[in-house]
């Protein structure tokens, strides 16, 4: 089977992490034996990267053999389901079904609402689609088999390992204690400012306790991380 991986989300030189997760399940299809291709939609203009992604999956489509698209989240869904010759399958990842969090209170953006709607319609006319968990199963309905399977962790990588000597290769204190917060403070969904509140009260009691932001690091950086710090703070509204 040749699978067309369609995604505007794919790690670069200048952010490793961005849709580092993508790339994983790329490789971890092609070690079990599947032929994959990538279609990364990309370009100085973010809203333009779609409709030249049409072209660009025509044009694709034209010059490979291709049995199965893959497209990650619902605006990339979109793109694939541009044409009827393939049959499509979207993995969804969240906001395309939940909506996005656009302030501190945790309210959700009008913009965000209507992609929802937009993801939800996408439900329809695809061949099957790829959540994370119950709620966004329900937010589909029974438009589409949907399938949950919860985003893949590589056990190899992501493995207990000694805190000193990850904290020796990070340059961090032996004597502190570490609280990870492993994401973009500056998007409003992750709710840092819970964090920075939780990490004020608890340095209060315990002034050795020093919090770590951590984005745009690649996996490997992350897992050292993860193994060099004392707690992961999740604060996110979703």
């Amino acid at each position: 089977m040749h699978i067309l991986l369609l995604t505007a989300m794919y790690p670069t030189s200048d952010n490793p992490a961005f849709g580092a997760f993508v790339r994983s399940q790329a490789e971890a299809l092609i070690e079990a034996g599947v032929q994959v291709s990538l279609l990364v939609l990309k370009g100085r203009f973010r809203k333009l990267i779609y409709p030249r992604g049409v072209v660009q999956l025509h044009q694709r489509l034209a010059a490979d053999s291709i049995d199965l698209i893959h497209a990650h989240f619902s605006y990339a869904g979109v793109v694939a389901r541009m044409q009827w010759q393939v049959p499509v399958i979207v993995t969804y990842h969240g906001d395309d079904l939940q909506g996005s969090v656009g302030n501190t209170q945790g309210r959700l953006t009008c913009v965000s609402r209507f992609f929802v709607a937009v993801g939800q319609l996408l439900g329809r006319v695809i061949d099957a689609a790829i959540v994370q968990n119950a709620a966004m199963a329900r937010a589909l309905g029974r438009r589409v088999p949907v399938h949950i399977v919860p985003g893949e962790v590589d056990f190899e990588l992501y493995s207990p390992a000694d805190k000193q000597a990850a904290r020796r290769e990070l340059g961090l204190r032996p004597d502190r204690k570490y609280l990870l917060f492993a994401a973009n403070p500056e998007i409003p969904v992750k709710n840092a400012a819970l964090a920075y509140r939780v990490v004020q009260a608890v340095q209060r009691e315990d002034e050795s306790v020093e919090l770590v932001v951590l984005h745009k690091e690649p996996q490997e950086r992350l897992a050292l991380y993860m193994n060099a710090c004392d707690a992961l703070l999740m604060t996110s509204f979703q």
